[in-house]
């Protein structure tokens, strides 16, 4: 059983779990800006856009990382996360955000769908890799 300090996180891409364990707080970013999660908040649903996000674990242990759209909800005290990036500053690159972008455009080319919308999905690709490309360089 949790402490009532605590809340569980979990954050998860289509390859890997990334996050999963008890954090004091986390502040994610919505289309709607930053918000705080602490235990026992109340019953939320958002999506996420890219943006970093903030973790603080026991101990005042502090973790940030990059996340891109996805959508996020809290319940029952979990906080579960879901995207088709995120990756720890401390492990963020480049190359990551590269990798990211040749599976997104590779299953996009081989997707049965109109060029109309297969163009407005390679230009939604494009923004949103630019923008984790620049919080990658701060």
């Amino acid at each position: 059983m949790l402490e009532s300090k605590l809340f569980h996180l979990k954050i998860a891409i289509p390859s890997r779990i990334c996050f999963n364990d008890n954090v004091k707080s986390v502040e994610i970013c919505s289309s709607e800006g930053y918000l705080g999660i602490l235990p026992k908040h109340i019953p939320v649903i958002g999506n996420t856009v890219p943006s970093y996000i903030f973790i603080e674990q026991e101990g005042n242990k502090k973790k940030i990382g990059v996340i891109n759209n996805g959508l996020f909800s809290f319940d029952d005290n979990k906080l579960n996360v879901v995207s088709d990036f995120f990756e720890f500053t401390d492990d963020l690159s480049i190359d990551a955000i590269d990798k990211r972008n040749e599976v997104i455009m590779k299953a996009l080319k081989e997707a049965k769908i109109d060029e109309a919308r297969r163009h407005k999905i390679e230009t939604q690709v494009s923004v949103t890799t630019a923008k984790l490309k620049e919080l990658a360089k701060k």
